[in-house]
């Protein structure tokens, strides 16, 4: 009795792979979730948990597309395999599935609210100026912001609230702003709007400080100027998380474009 000879299954693959392109190509209007977005910013594995997301929800497509693949191949090239063969180059081509995350991300944007954390829990704007976490600010932020501006920003506030940038992040500049993040910092650019604001309670100031220069913030602790080897080792030491940065999406609880519905062009471009 002669027996069937195998056929090389990850050759085929291969071939399939090269002919007909085993990949998911975005519509103009797909596009990530908020969620989405911060996982791939905050986690150190979100962009690879956002792909496996997306493989899970283009299941069904991404099996339909692998038997269509494989059927028409081994007509062309006039191949019959066994069943057990055939299971084994589904899931090989299966595996081999790629998307095409930067046209995805390119689709994609969030807006994104920074918020500088105190151990005030929030800054009590009664104080005025005298505030301790209002008189940090000041220190760290000399010379980028106006004076006038952070005045008016305390009277015109209800009685509680922390620092809050807000801009918007899209394309490439997601995975720009992941890095930093892993990095333990985050750059904040010129002419981005800022303001008290109080999520818990939805309520604020105007929100129209302008930052005047670029500022560069240590995640676990916005009071600090650089990264020498002094400091981080200190912070290292420090458990607490009372000045940390916080990056939250802005559709979470009350946000500020909910609160205060502002228009498109007040979100700048990170």
């Amino acid at each position: 009795m002669i027996q069937k000879q195998k056929h090389n299954i990850n050759k085929i693959a291969n071939e399939i792979e090269s002919e007909f392109g085993l990949e998911i190509y975005w519509d103009y209007k797909d596009e990530l979730s908020e969620e989405q977005i911060l996982k791939i910013i905050l986690e150190e594995d979100g962009l690879m948990e956002v792909e496996d997301e997306l493989y899970e929800h283009n299941i069904d497509y991404i099996s339909e597309t692998v038997t269509e693949a494989i059927k028409e191949y081994c007509k062309k090239h006039d191949i019959e395999l066994d069943d057990e063969e055939l299971d084994e180059l589904r899931m090989e081509c299966e595996s081999r599935f790629k998307f095409d995350i930067n046209g995805l991300l390119n689709n994609s944007s969030a807006h994104i609210r920074v918020q500088l954390n105190t151990n005030e829990g929030m800054i009590d704007t009664n104080e005025g100026m005298k505030n301790e976490t209002v008189r940090m600010f000041r220190k760290r932020f000399r010379n980028k912001f106006r004076l006038t501006d952070l005045q008016k920003e305390i009277n015109n506030c209800s009685g509680y609230g922390n620092f809050n940038f807000y801009f918007k992040v899209s394309g490439s500049d997601i995975l720009v702003l992941k890095e930093q993040v892993q990095q333990g910092y985050i750059l904040l650019r010129k002419g981005l709007f800022f303001g008290l604001f109080d999520s818990f309670n939805g309520g604020g100031s105007i929100l129209e400080m302008e930052l005047l220069k670029d500022i560069n913030l240590n995640l676990k602790d916005w009071r600090i100027k650089d990264d020498k080897e002094a400091v981080v080792k200190r912070l290292l030491n420090d458990t607490s998380i009372y000045y940390g940065v916080s990056i939250i999406g802005d559709s979470k609880k009350y946000g500020i474009q909910q609160v205060y519905g502002l228009i498109s062009s007040a979100w700048k471009e990170w």
